[in-house]
């Protein structure tokens, strides 16, 4: 797939015409998968729009403005994959996507894309995934360099919280929360 969409053959304004077309459709392709034969569907989902979703949020082919533009459907829909995959592979291909995004050092986008994805897909990926990888990152982003990512860091802390445990919530999360309400920036304390 990805050899297809970023041959030399296709210039960059076909490329991101492609993307637009494929994730305008990728809602009825998961729909049909999921509906497929038990095997057959997971498997396309796992073998096949998994990367798709990967090229999507990890490619540096597509143009900032087709990102933003698709960004709110791509994570709905990588929400939609997540409610079909088992435990398992939500850790071994959900949150890599994740992880990647809440940790890329150089672009705040990301780490503020990464947190949005987290929000949505926080209750899919279910207490056990988010005490183990994401609680954590969530802790690191409180001292981010950005105030947009600290901002975010904080607008998207509620709903980790309903997942985790309460003791988890009141050793580290409530601790997050209390430090960004302080935050040197009045747009991350309101």
């Amino acid at each position: 797939m990805q050899k297809v969409i970023t041959s030399e053959k296709n210039p960059p304004e076909k490329l991101q015409l492609y993307v637009r077309l494929l994730f305008k459709e990728m809602t009825r392709l998961i729909g049909f998968l999921s509906r497929s034969e038990i095997t057959a569907g997971y498997n396309g989902i796992r073998e096949n729009l998994i990367p798709i979703f990967k090229f999507f949020f990890e490619s540096d082919l597509l143009e900032d403005t087709t990102r933003s533009e698709l960004q709110k459907e791509v994570v709905d829909q990588l929400a939609l994959i997540t409610k079909t995959l088992i435990h398992d592979d939500r850790v071994e291909l959900v949150l890599p996507i994740m992880l990647d995004l809440l940790k890329d050092d150089i672009d705040e986008e990301k780490r503020i894309l990464g947190l949005e994805m987290l929000d949505v897909l926080v209750f899919d990926l279910g207490p056990d995934i988010c005490r183990n990888y994401l609680m954590y990152e969530i802790v690191s982003l409180q001292d981010d360099s950005v105030y947009r990512v600290r901002k975010e860091t904080v607008k998207h802390i509620v709903n980790i919280s309903k997942v985790l445990e309460k003791q988890m919530f009141l050793g580290c999360i409530l601790p997050v929360f209390k430090k960004l309400c302080n935050d040197q920036i009045w747009g991350v304390r309101r």
